[in-house]
Formats: C-alpha cells, structure tokens, sequence
C-alpha cells in the first residue's frame, strides 16, 4: 500500500511543493519507507525514510531556485508526489518513486501491484534503473508516449497491458500543465477548485482543500488540468462527493501541542468517533428507507459480517449484541462469506465493515451479495470511497483520518456502529411483539 498525489494550476509558485507535501504528510499512514516528488520547480527529489526528510530536501533546493532562476520558478504548476511501502524492491532511494522511462520524458507514480511485471520486463528489454513493477509502467508509457501518442493515449494503452491492481499519476514535461490519471482496484480521488485540480489516494486527504471529491471510475483514464477533467479531448463530468470528516472534537493540527504521538491522541479521540458512528446510525435509521425495511423482517436475518484484519475483529466484539437480539451471525472470514452468502435459505444482509472503504474481500462479497440480491450494510469511515458507492445501504462512521498502523478509534467506531444497529433491530422485534431484550448491558 502507497501513497500517491497530484496538484496542477492555481496556487503560488513556492507553494506548489507545500501542497504536494501537505498531501504526502496526510498519505503518509500508507507507507512510510520512502518518499518522492517531482515538479518543473526541483525536479525529482527522492528520500529513504519519512516524509519529514523529503520536506527538509526539498526546502533547500527551493531556497537555491528562488535565488538563481526565479522566471522558471513562477511558471511551474504541476507536479506529482509519492510516498511508499515497499513491495517491490527493497527500501532503497534507486526504488523510491517517482519514477521515469529511458528518457526522462515521463515520469509516473504508483499505487498497485503489477502481477504481470516481470513478462513486461522481458518483452520490452530496456535499461532498467529500480527493482519495482513500477518502472516498467514508466518505460511502456514513455515507448508509446514517443511513437506521437499523447499522454493521455499512451498510458490508456499501456494499462491494458496490465494484470493487478494500480492507480497511477502520470506527467510529462513535454505535455505542461496536466496529469494523467488511471485506476483499477486500487483508490484514486480527485478534487477541483477554482482554477485548481488535485489528485490522491485517499478522500480525507484532500479534505483540508476541497468539500467535494469524485472518485475516479475503474479502468478509466482522465487528463487534470487547472479548470477542467478531460477524457479524450471532452470535458468529463465526475459524480462529486461529499468528503465525511471527524464530527467534533479537536482537529489534528489543534491536537498536535497535546499529544505524545498519533496512536496516544487517536486513542483519546475514540469516544468521539463511539458517538459519531452511533448517530449515523440513528441518521441513517431516519432517512434509509431500505434499512428500515431490512430490519424489519419478522423471522430471523442472518448477518454476514464482511470484514479483514481489524475490521474483522470489531465484527467479532460486535456479534454477541446480534444473537441476543434473536438473530443469527456468521463468524467467518470474508472469504469464506462470499463463497457461502447464496447458500442459506433464511433473510441474509452482509455487513460489510472497512475503515478504508477499499479492502478487495470485503469487496468481492459485496460484488457476490448483489448477485445472490441479499441487502448490503456497509460501515464505512473514508466517504466516498469504493465500498461507500458499492453499497446499498451506507452507514458513515466520521472518525477522522486514522494514520497509526495499529487500528484504534476505528476499531471502536465500527463496534458502535455495529451494536447501534444490533439495538435497532432489537427494537424493531419488539415493537411487532417478538422476543428481543430491551437492555444490552
């Protein structure tokens, strides 16, 4: 899992790398081994470690262009950034992204795995410079780019060549003012504003700039430019959404004089998201009119908690509130719910629990479950996201970003969410006169 993000138009010249940083540093949950950017301003500047040390880097080369060419520094407005968790390759800077073909005249970044890699290796022999998947994405879209495909065409081409999941942010020097972007299975959001367009791997990243983000479709190519989304030569019109961030309480920036470290301060913000998931619940209970109708069913429902690692086990803490309300649960991986969710004769609704919204087994169940026609619940914290559109019914958790690697305030978000449902559903069989306890302590 990695980082990506992406800025191009409006904002002052000196400012462009502090926006790209700003994203990184809110990415940066997502791999923390190395980092990356390239912008006209510095070109590319690739650091082992944290994101802290691309910023020092970069800093210093800013101070040197801002008193040796100051007319080029006024022209750049664009630039791609990266932050990583190696996959492939060890952590070493000749691995750090971004990376570019044999010429330097693309340069692209990179969230994915391309299974195919090592066969695109050996079809097209080149002098390769990294050990990652990464780079031979680089050097098919450079060979195409150079036979007098735009960007835009040669990265479309070059991905149907691909087997795995991705999201990639392309530029070019040659082709100024814009960047090219694509995804399939892996999250890619894009936000605009006022002669500015912004691109990223996660929705909350880019909240501190933009209300709204849209999400980009699968297998989908768009070009960003600083007024518009393009997609072969026409303006694109992108579904927008609404970004869902922490309801109340202090914001990181607020809680940074307070906090030892991140995993302490999101501890002491786990009340808060108890609260907001319960209320979201209480929100969806009064406006969904389907989740009304799903727990209203008078015979037994059968819950498929659809959830991994951390997830999985807020579902577990959560199942016993399910069975004392007179339901059925099934305890399993998810896995194992999308290989059996057709097979069971009773009410089935899936439950499906992410903190990302992007986790590919939780996913394929939901995939399966509209197959088999069963209702889908998804407790979701990143809005939007794939799963939060995947969904029929969705229950925002508001949380807040969670960038510790070990799950916290999500984990107890979920559980609330999971066991406000479990309390309506008791309710709902007690008010058509079924047995149901009516205190859960």
């Amino acid at each position: 899992m990695c980082g990506i993000a992406g800025w191009v138009g409006a904002t002052a010249p000196e400012m462009l790398e502090e926006r790209l940083l700003c994203l990184l540093e809110r990415l940066e949950y997502r791999g923390y081994d190395s980092a990356g950017l390239w912008t006209p301003n510095v070109g590319l500047v690739r650091c082992v470690g944290e994101v802290r040390r691309l910023r020092d880097r970069v800093a210093d080369l800013l101070v040197k262009e801002k008193g040796q060419e100051r007319a080029r520094l006024q022209s750049a407005q664009y630039g791609i950034a990266h932050t990583r968790w190696a996959t492939h390759g060890k952590v070493l800077l000749r691995n750090t992204h971004p990376h570019k073909g044999c010429r330097g005249r693309v340069l692209l970044v990179h969230n994915g795995v391309i299974e195919n890699a090592q066969e695109l290796r050996e079809r097209h022999p080149c002098r390769y410079h990294s050990d990652t998947d990464t780079e031979v994405v680089a050097h098919y879209v450079e060979a195409l780019w150079q036979k007098g495909e735009s960007l835009e065409s040669a990265l479309r081409k070059a991905i149907a060549l691909l087997q795995g999941s991705f999201a990639i942010a392309a530029v070019s020097p040659h082709e100024p003012e814009q960047i090219v972007v694509a995804r399939r299975g892996s999250p890619l959001v894009v936000a605009r504003g006022k002669a500015w367009c912004a691109v990223a791997s996660d929705a909350l990243a880019l909240a501190p700039f933009a209300r709204f983000v849209s999400v980009i479709s699968e297998d989908s190519v768009f070009t960003l430019k600083k007024d518009s989304v393009v997609q072969d030569g026409k303006v694109a019109r992108l579904r927008r959404e609404a970004v869902r961030t922490v309801r109340g309480g202090r914001t990181r920036r607020q809680s940074d004089a307070l906090r030892p470290h991140l995993m302490y301060q999101e501890i002491l913000e786990s009340p808060n998201a108890w609260r907001s998931a319960v209320r979201s619940v209480a929100e969806a209970l009064r406006g969904n009119q389907r989740l009304r109708q799903v727990l209203a069913v008078s015979s037994p429902l059968v819950w498929f908690p659809a959830a991994c690692g951390s997830a999985w086990h807020a579902a577990q803490i959560a199942a016993p509130w399910f069975a004392r309300g007179g339901d059925l649960i099934v305890s399993t991986a998810a896995r194992e719910v999308a290989r059996v969710i057709g097979s069971v004769d009773l009410p089935r609704v899936v439950l499906a629990v992410s903190q990302s919204g992007e986790t590919a087994d939780t996913r394929e169940v939901v995939r399966r479950a509209k197959e088999a026609k069963v209702p889908t619940v998804g407790v979701v914290n990143v809005v939007p996201s794939s799963l939060s559109r995947e969904v029929d019914i969705l229950i925002p958790m508001g949380a807040g970003q969670e960038v510790s690697v070990a799950s916290t305030k999500a984990v107890v978000g979920q559980v609330g969410a999971m066991v406000a449902l479990a309390h309506a559903r008791a309710a709902e069989r007690r008010a058509r006169g079924q047995d149901a306890p009516s205190d859960f302590k």
